[in-house]
Formats: C-alpha cells, structure tokens, sequence
C-alpha cells in the first residue's frame, strides 16, 4: 500500500513545554502528521486548546524529558488520563527525550519508576536525543551541570560529543529530524 492510499491519522502531539528538545521534536512531528500540537497543561485542560483534537484522535503522541530520577514530566498526563486514552483503541506513544542515544534497560527500570510495568506494555516508546541551553536552566540543574563539566574536564580521553560540550559551555543540541523517522514510520502504520 503507498503511502497515499494510507487511511490520514487524526494525531495530537503533546510536549514537556519546560524541555527544549521536546518542544523541537514535537514541531517536527506537529509538521510531518498534520497532527494538533500543544503542551502538556494545553492537553490536560478539558476545555482547552487541545480538547477537541483529543476527541477524534487515534494517535497520541506524548514528547517528554527523563529526568534524572528517571521520572517523565508527560507521563501524568498519560496516567491521568490513562482510560480515555484507551478508548477507541487508540495508539499512544511516548518520547523520551535525554542525552542517551540507547533505550537500555537501566532506562527502562527508571521509567518503571513513573508508569508501571502493565501499562508500559501497551505503549510504544522511541528515545529521542535532546539539547540542553544552559541559560534555561535553574540554579540546582547549573551547579550539577557545573560538577559534571568538571568531570568532563578531568577526564583524559573524551568523546567529540563531550568535548563539543565542553567547548560550548556545557550546551549542546542532539536533535535531528531524521531521528523521528522510526516514530513516523509507526504513525503510519496500520493499526
């Protein structure tokens, strides 16, 4: 079947709007579904921007940072609104945007952390690598970005990825267009 005698999917893209490199992401992928985009307040809202697009959805695409602690700032949408978003058999991913290139199994654990293991099994996760502006940052996340700067610092052999790091500051930008294509691929996939 190409690509135009697929079925058009109805998708809402919902985005951590404190993480920079979920908000990118989720323009991109507001840009090449023709889906509903907003943050995750906008879609938490019942009666707000996004609730109508909510309604006829049968993609949901959550596009959220792993904090440290392993917890997802989307997901409480997700749990809060875990049985509507089962309705109708809709198809929810979630993006998990971080530093890391791998989705290993220390991830995973960390994740366990927010959503539970029944649920994770009926979503769909893709990780998504992020970009961190060191003047977005509060002054908590700038003293541990500091102390990892300087163990980056004191490391005698570094990746070109530290070592760019190093040479911006501690700033860095990991996003890339062409990383959203095995989410899109599942987009249009047929459920």
């Amino acid at each position: 079947m190409s690509e135009q005698d697929m079925p058009q999917r109805h998708v809402v893209v919902v985005f951590d709007g404190h993480d920079a490199g979920a908000r990118t992401y989720a323009e991109w992928l507001a840009e090449d579904t023709g889906g509903a985009i907003g943050t995750v307040e906008d879609a938490a809202d019942p009666v707000g921007p996004l609730s109508g697009d909510l309604l006829v959805a049968d993609t949901v695409i959550v596009v959220t940072a792993l904090g440290a602690d392993g917890a997802l700032g989307g997901a409480t949408f997700v749990l809060d609104n875990w049985d509507y978003l089962q309705d109708f058999g809709r198809r929810v991913a979630i993006a998990v945007v971080g530093m890391s290139q791998v989705f290993d199994y220390d991830r995973l654990r960390a994740i366990e952390k927010t959503i539970d293991a029944e649920k994770m099994t009926q979503l769909k996760f893709f990780q998504l690598r992020g970009k961190l502006d060191t003047a977005s940052l509060g002054m908590r996340d700038k003293i541990a970005l500091r102390a990892q700067v300087a163990a980056l610092k004191a490391r005698p052999k570094r990746t070109p990825e530290e070592q760019a790091m190093l040479d911006n500051g501690g700033n860095f930008d990991f996003t890339h267009r062409k990383s959203l294509r095995p989410l899109l691929r599942w987009v249009r996939e047929e459920s």
